[in-house]
């Protein structure tokens, strides 16, 4: 137990033991139901914002605001009328056995109300004390009750996530110009229903604690059973290894996940989620040039979006690594494509169905440059996170990559 822990359970007591001087039953279920009635309204008002294709579920800000102040005035009316309710029953019966379960019940719920009003106290302010800088961060490290109401808990509503968005590069001494397509960013009509049914499914949101604080967030796509796979910058340094990794599906459904597989040379990684009923993608054996297709990804943590692409010829090419301390030469595929900071980990979907390449790179200098992973590479950590097995441990992620242009 850390201090942060500590410090959460001293409150915890404290707060029980002055939610016993609470003076009635409805007023302690009246600030229970405003912490229901603000978690509630974080859930729906991203739904609602996501349904209408608002990119960041967290802006405009004055609508998350608004959100919470009616969920929380509407949790305290419902939570008082439900506390007064039994008082009142036991009144009209003038029933000695009615008004024993009623001072019961206000010597339970009194304390509880108090206890969940610090949970969610914790809940709201956490991530942003974490984001604060590594002395707030370390405190805060190792807290399982804040890593309890990560998992819980609807993201905190008012603290935006840093991102593991897709990599930039400014100077890198590479001329992609012989590699890439000779037309542009392809105007594609949208993928068929069924294909794009298929590719939705597949791709989830990748989340877990970042090392400064505060949730970390990209792309990724089922790739063969039970298996996620996403870039290896996404999940490096990700702490608590066996519990920290999130996949979420379709907005809402989430799913605890461990990397088995960690290639940091080729920026990929694959993580194991049991149980997880979805069709895999088809992957293709490699890119071929001028091959087009869609890209799906969340740009900026949002809705799911979807953008053209245009493939160039694979090149082995000098490029940094992911702490962004040396320069290794790999196969790369240099795409046209107008991406943004989110696409880390992105399926590249041809127009046939198959993924060619996985995102991991865009340029600062030119937007509709970017840049994939090559399949032979994604083969190759799919092999190894297979030869894990199901039950297989989860793998040393490494430290923490660097956050420049990310």
């Amino acid at each position: 137990m850390g201090a942060v822990d500590l410090l959460l359970v001293v409150m915890a007591i404290i707060a029980a033991a002055a939610g016993r001087r609470l003076t009635s039953l409805a007023r302690a279920s009246g600030w229970l139901g405003i912490v229901l009635g603000v978690v509630l309204a974080t859930h729906m008002v991203t739904l609602a914002l996501g349904r209408f294709g608002i990119g960041d579920p967290r802006q405009p800000l004055y609508l998350r605001v608004l959100g919470l102040a009616t969920g929380a005035l509407l949790g305290r009316k419902v939570g008082h009328a439900i506390g007064a309710w039994p008082a009142a029953e036991a009144a009209s019966r003038h029933a000695e056995g009615a008004y024993r379960r009623a001072a019961w019940s206000e010597r339970a719920l009194r304390p509880l109300a108090a206890v969940v009003t610090v949970g969610c106290v914790a809940w709201l302010v956490g991530p942003a004390v974490s984001a604060r800088g590594a002395w707030p961060a370390s405190l805060s490290h190792n807290s399982i009750v804040l890593a309890a109401l990560d998992w819980l808990a609807p993201d905190a509503p008012l603290v935006a996530s840093p991102q593991s968005g897709t990599k930039a590069w400014t100077a890198w001494a590479v001329d992609f110009a012989a590699q890439l397509p000779a037309g542009p960013i392809p105007l594609l009509a949208r993928p068929s229903d069924g294909l794009d049914h298929r590719v939705r499914s597949a791709t989830v949101v990748v989340r877990h604690e970042a090392c400064g604080g505060g949730s970390k967030s990209a792309t990724g796509f089922v790739a063969a059973p039970d298996l996620v796979v996403t870039n290896a910058h996404v999940v490096a340094g990700s702490r608590l290894a066996n519990a920290a990794i999130v996949v979420i599906l379709n907005s809402t459904e989430r799913h605890r996940g461990r990397v088995v597989a960690f290639d940091a040379d080729n920026d990929l990684a694959v993580i194991r989620v049991e149980d997880l009923a979805v069709d895999p993608l088809p992957l293709a054996e490699r890119s071929e040039h001028d091959q087009t297709g869609w890209i799906y990804g969340h740009p900026s943590n949002g809705p799911l979006q979807v953008r053209s692409f245009r493939a160039g010829t694979e090149v082995a090419a000098p490029v940094p690594d992911i702490y962004s301390t040396e320069t290794l030469t790999r196969l790369v595929v240099p795409l046209r494509a107008d991406l943004d900071h989110g696409y880390s980990g992105s399926a590249l979907v041809s127009t046939d169905g198959l993924v060619i390449g996985v995102t991991f790179a865009i340029s600062s200098a030119e937007h509709s440059l970017a840049l994939a992973v090559p399949m032979p590479a994604v083969h190759s950590v799919l092999r190894q996170a297979i030869a894990t097995g199901v039950n297989g441990p989860a793998t040393n992620t490494g430290h923490c990559p660097a956050t420049e242009n990310r």
